[in-house]
Formats: structure tokens, sequence, C-alpha cells
């Protein structure tokens, strides 16, 4: 099937939370059918008060349901097909649209930390990788590929996980963060022996002591 590329205009939703005139960047990258206000009201929270936090809405929309059946819509950047391990939709097209939100609000030269939980942690280090003034990452619940990653990175590269996950093996994101570490670079992987697959209290305080590297 032919495919071309057009030059449209791509709205993008966000929450936006922090001082006029910051010193710092934080961007925000929801889970899979999450939404930016959902990580936003659960993290915004976490940083230094000079600091401008944006977490976006990804590109494309799902529809997810509710264990009552109740019906919402949330977003994803990006679909992979774990079976077959591969991906159905680049994280090309999530990238492009969030480097360019970040230019077009003129905040790419504040220092920047990028935060992802779930499938926004699977992003964030390469939305990093596009940021010149990115300085730290920190992968929530997720695993680095470091397949495609190779050290040593521009910025630090963190993750924290919790025991219980049973959606993402703790024990594989440890062992991916250490293959990329080995090539040069710093960070910390921190593993929650009480938390699972979700943002707790336990994690956010574990975020708020990581940030302030």
């Amino acid at each position: 099937m032919p495919t071309r590329n057009l030059r449209l205009a791509w709205p993008v939703s966000y929450e936006l939370k922090g001082p006029d005139t910051p010193n710092q960047l934080a961007i925000l990258l929801h889970g899979y059918q999450q939404k930016g206000e959902l990580i936003m009201a659960m993290l915004g929270d976490c940083f230094a008060d000079d600091t401008l936090v944006i977490a976006p809405d990804g590109p494309f929309p799902t529809v997810a349901q509710t264990g009552a059946g109740r019906r919402f819509l949330g977003f994803t950047w990006y679909f992979f097909d774990s079976e077959a391990n591969r991906y159905l939709t680049p994280m090309d097209q999530s990238l492009d649209i969030l480097t360019e939100l970040i230019l077009s609000l003129d905040l790419g030269h504040l220092p920047t930390r990028v935060v992802g939980f779930s499938q926004g942690g699977y992003l964030a280090p390469f939305l990093a990788q596009r940021l010149p003034a990115a300085t730290q990452v920190v992968g929530l619940n997720c695993r680095f590929r470091d397949e495609v990653l190779r050290g040593p990175l521009p910025f630090r590269l963190d993750a924290l996980h919790g025991a219980r996950d049973i959606l993402v093996d703790p024990n594989r994101a440890r062992d991916c963060h250490r293959a990329i570490l080995a090539d040069g670079g710093e960070g910390q992987f921190r593993e929650l022996p009480q938390s699972g697959h979700r943002i707790d209290a336990d994690l956010r305080l574990a975020l708020k002591d990581m940030l302030r590297f």
C-alpha cells in the first residue's frame, strides 16, 4: 500500500505546572492508555520549585475499559506486539511531536529531566537523546532497551522498579540497565520491595530522592 508524508498541523494536549521563569524543565511521560493529566496529578509535585513540569498526552488515542465496564479515552506513545517482538507503529512519530512541542514552547534550552512510567519509561531515553540539554532520565517500572541504547549516554540514566511488578520483569529490567551503563555513564537501579506495577507512595518518595542528583 503506498504511503505519503503530509505536512499537517498536529494538536497536542498537555498539562503544565510550575513558575513563569523556570530554571529547569521536567517532562512526564505517562503509561499505556493513560493521560498526561493522570501522571501530572501523581508526580507533578516531586520536582524542585524552580522546575516547569510538562505532561503531554501521547499522540495515539485508545479506548480502555475499567473492571466495572466503564469505557474511557487514554493515549499511547506507540503500539508494540510483544508476542512478535515488533513495533506496529514506531516511536519516531511520538519523538518528533514531543521534540517539536518542547521547541515550540521555547523550553529546549533548559536543563531537562525526562521521567517516564511503564511505556513512557521505554520512550524516555530516546526523547532525551533528542534534547541537547537533557541531564537525567528516570524510568519507572520499565525496561530500557539495551539492544538499541548504547553508552556512554550524555545524561544520567536511573530506574525505579517495583519488586512485585508482574508486567515488566524487574530482574530483566535491572540486567538491561546494567548492560547500558557497562559502556560508560552514570545512574542507578533501585528496586522497591513492596511495590508493583503502579505509582504508589514508596515510588513517589524514591523518585524525589533520585531527582536530587
